[in-house]
């Protein structure tokens, strides 16, 4: 039997079907469709209230020591940093959303964290229709929340007991404060990076000196559909945490739909470990978006990476002279007075021989501190050497001006084993096209090899970065007797030297498409501005072109990285969105196969995206799609040429098939 087409109920569905699907509903009540309340009538819990709760001294925080179960039912609020015990499980249903608290204003160590320790676990599978949402306090969860806004809160930390390469002769000893990049405690056991305290509760791996033994299939829980947002809070002087922190986590875990949002610093980093990642979304981070280090062996496929669009910042305030009388604080000098501030900052006193120093700042109308004020100024001070003063505060846009991945076999040239070596297929990782560095980020690449890291990229898509791929080569015989990531990559071999490679080709970067990049591929650029003195040989363009079929050019059909927003200082408005999916598959021909190990899936194409219309992952819950940030990736019934909108030309489409049948 054949059927006419009945127009009013073809209008009436498709409108049903956009407010089922409307991103706003998603973020007012992420748990619509599993019977959860709006966020905004679910009564607030404070985690610090929960039953068990143990506090820990040193730790601005404590265990909930009988795991927890958090329902949609309410919004928890971190308070203070919550810690999951070993033998421990924090269930969250789907749906529920969890808030961290902005503490800044208590000093850096006070920046609230959700960590999962050694042997612990979470267990958060949401849906694609009931997402959990981390977020911070302040975010009305409405779409209105400035993406601009980082750094509010801390993140969350899984800590396992995967291999790394922790040596305490070369990465250590820890000093609880320090931040010299030292995370060592014991062979195999470091502490979180960040973490200013000795605490056992924030330590990851084992001590292998003591008889340890490493477990690279370490289960610490599930995070399925996780969005975590507006984290990365300074946690001590220099060193912030990252969206999604993952310390020697096992293999075990399961992590698939996470997307980081707005975060201070990287989007996700992983210090050795074993874990997967699939279907991973970082959004405007301040730092790098993926970024591994200390022997992270795992695998990863389908990664979607997207920069801010703006590509400077306002600048940071800071001290100058400081001066000592009686043993106390007497004023403070401004060395700089910094722009952009909307409201002043907290100003932090830290170090030196005394304690309980205290001031305000105070701003003009162009967002500069004018003035620094001691409101106590402490004792015990007998000079002012030592004396460190911090700015906290949002002085506007961050500046956002890292790497797609940046990957590290350690921080402290140790060429300790196991290298960091990953397997990472389709990927598609958007550039702000900055060429200028600033803050400590360096290297300005969609993959910035550095620190004689191995791993392996296939089939991905990197646009609107300055550098495409950057392999350091700085080769030292006696601290990498090897060599550096070059020497991993190039198939040049013979006796290691600056010059020739070690015959290993660990470094396999392959069948990647470079859109839009300045230096498609650069050796030795991993500085502030990028920039490389080192040329390219012959064999080094034969090789990364020709032998391993990757890709530069200037543009590719359907694909663009265009992406501006009207008014980000105010507003979250897109006016103009990027494109992730090609018209037509870029080629795979001759690329290595997505292996079949039960990880991998099928995927006959590069980047994150496939081009066949109703494939695509990314769906209503993710922020990308809340702006509108991105086209083509969410159906829309009434947008009949799938140009990201529904207007006249879909009329058009519609109206000649008017009255005709159809079964």
């Amino acid at each position: 039997m054949k059927k006419m087409i009945n127009l009013s109920k073809l209008f009436a569905t498709a409108s049903l079907s956009l407010i089922a699907a409307s991103p706003i509903l998603a973020q007012s009540n992420p748990g619509a469709s599993c019977g959860c309340p709006s966020v905004a009538s679910r009564p607030t819990v404070l985690m610090s209230s929960l039953s068990g709760y143990t506090a820990i001294s040193g730790t601005q925080g404590g265990e909930l020591t009988t795991g927890a179960t958090l329902s949609c039912q309410n919004t928890y609020i971190l308070d203070v940093k919550i810690y999951i015990p070993s033998g421990q499980t924090l269930t969250i249903a789907p749906g529920s959303v969890i808030k961290g608290r902005d503490n800044s204003a208590q000093g850096p160590s006070y920046a609230t964290a959700l960590v999962i320790e050694k042997g612990g676990k979470i267990m958060a599978p949401g849906t694609e229709s009931c997402p959990i949402v981390f977020t911070a306090e302040a975010d009305p969860l409405d779409g209105t929340y400035l993406v601009k806004n980082s750094g509010k809160w801390g993140g969350v930390v899984l800590l396992g007991k995967a291999t790394n390469n922790l040596m305490l002769s070369n990465n250590g000893p820890f000093v609880a404060g320090l931040g010299n990049g030292k995370l060592c405690v014991a062979n195999g056991l470091g502490v979180v990076e960040g973490f200013a305290t000795s605490n056992t509760q924030d330590q990851f791996g084992v001590n292998t000196t003591a008889g340890g033994v490493f477990d690279d299939n370490d289960n610490s829980g599930v995070m399925k559909y996780v969005s975590i947002r507006h984290g990365g809070a300074i946690l001590s002087v220099g060193s912030e945490i990252n969206g999604l922190t993952l310390g020697s986590v096992g293999r075990g875990t399961t992590l698939e739909h996470i997307e980081i949002v707005s975060c201070g610093d990287d989007n996700i980093e992983l210090f050795g470990g074993t874990v997967n990642l699939k279907y991973c979304t970082t959004l405007f981070g301040n730092d790098d978006m993926f970024d591994y280090d200390l022997g992270w062996s795992g695998k990863a496929q389908f990664l979607f990476g997207m920069k801010a669009p703006w590509s400077s910042s306002n600048a940071s305030a800071s001290a100058g002279t400081i001066t000592v009388a009686s043993g106390a604080i007497t004023a403070i000098a401004i060395g700089a007075g910094g722009s952009g501030y909307t409201t002043a900052p907290t100003v932090f006193i830290s170090g030196g021989a005394g304690s309980g120093a205290t001031a305000t700042a105070t701003i003009n109308g162009s967002g500069t501190v004018t003035a620094i004020t001691i409101t106590n100024g402490g004792t015990g001070y007998t000079t002012n050497s030592g004396v460190s003063v911090t700015f906290i505060g949002n002085n506007g846009i961050s500046p956002d001006s890292d790497s797609g991945f940046e990957c590290d076999a350690d921080d402290n040239t140790s060429n300790n084993g196991p290298k960091s070596h990953p397997i990472i297929y389709n990927a598609t990782i958007m550039g702000n096209g900055k060429s200028v560095g600033s803050s400590d980020n360096k290297g300005l690449a969609g993959i910035n090899m550095k620190e004689a890291s191995e791993g392996e990229i296939y089939n991905s898509i990197f646009a609107n970065f300055k550098n495409g791929l950057n392999l350091q080569t700085t080769y030292n015989a006696s601290t990498r007797p090897t060599g550096d990531t070059w020497q991993n990559w190039t198939s040049v071999t013979g006796a290691v030297s600056a010059t020739v490679g070690n015959g290993s080709q660990t470094t396999k970067i392959k069948c990647n498409t470079f859109v839009g990049v300045t230096n498609s591929f650069v050796k030795d650029a991993s500085t502030l501005n990028g920039t490389t003195s080192t040329l390219n040989t012959a064999a080094d363009s034969l090789q990364f072109f020709t032998t391993d079929k990757n890709v530069a050019t200037t543009s590719v059909p359907g694909f663009s990285y265009a992406f501006v927003m009207s008014s980000p200082m105010t507003s979250n408005t897109v006016t103009t969105k990027n494109d992730v999916i090609p018209t037509t598959a870029l080629s795979v021909v001759g690329c290595p196969t997505v292996p079949v190990d039960g990880f991998f899936d099928p995927a006959n194409y590069r980047g994150a995206f496939s081009s066949v219309a109703g494939e695509n992952w990314l769906s209503d819950w993710t922020y990308s799609q809340v702006m509108g940030a991105t086209l083509g990736v969410a159906a829309c019934p009434t947008d009949l040429n799938y140009d990201g909108i529904t207007d006249v030309n879909d009329f058009l489409i519609f109206a000649p098939a008017f009255g005709t049948s159809c079964n």
